[in-house]
């Protein structure tokens, strides 16, 4: 039974007025739907920036040149300042996907040379990153397979130490 604040008439639970003096007893709300209200709203509003950021995220991974072009313009004032006496570096392209392969990735072994690499995969490598330190001349090269997939590896004094692909079938 729910009481009325201001006749004090006993009145059943699903009432929403008073019967004895017509007050509105559900006036006085506990703070739970309030409190419920605010949660829910917190909660679309998360899922709708987690959603925007994915988005954001996708379509930035699909359009192709603006993030390569940025971060190949950013690398080749830092190549020609570390390196000045330094060869120039093989030129930079990307693969075909012909020699992008999974079979052609486990082909390459530690300490081929980077033209070696390149007789395998069927094509340059694009530059990812290049530096020298203490007379260590390392540069990562990508080279680009099929739908996302890709391959990078990294040589040192043009010796391959590393290798990672993702995608090659």
């Amino acid at each position: 039974m729910i009481t009325c604040s201001r006749c004090n008439a006993a009145n059943a639970p699903d009432t929403q007025f008073c019967q004895q003096c017509g007050l509105q007893l559900s006036s006085a709300p506990t703070g739970k739907p309030k409190m419920k209200n605010s949660l829910l709203i917190t909660l679309i509003v998360v899922g709708c920036v987690v959603l925007s950021c994915g988005l954001c995220g996708t379509i930035a991974m699909f359009t192709p040149g603006k993030t390569e072009e940025k971060s190949q313009t950013q690398a080749t004032p830092k190549q020609v300042a570390s390196t000045p006496a330094a060869a120039p570096a093989p030129k930079a392209t990307v693969a075909e996907p012909t020699g992008v392969t999974m079979a052609n990735f486990n082909k390459l072994r530690t300490g081929m040379t980077y033209r070696q690499a390149v007789a395998i995969l069927g094509a340059e490598g694009e530059v990812l990153s290049e530096n020298e330190i203490g007379g260590t001349r390392t540069v990562m090269y990508q080279w680009k397979g099929g739908y996302l997939a890709n391959m990078n590896a990294m040589f040192q004094n043009d010796k391959l130490i590393s290798k990672a692909q993702f995608g090659l079938e």
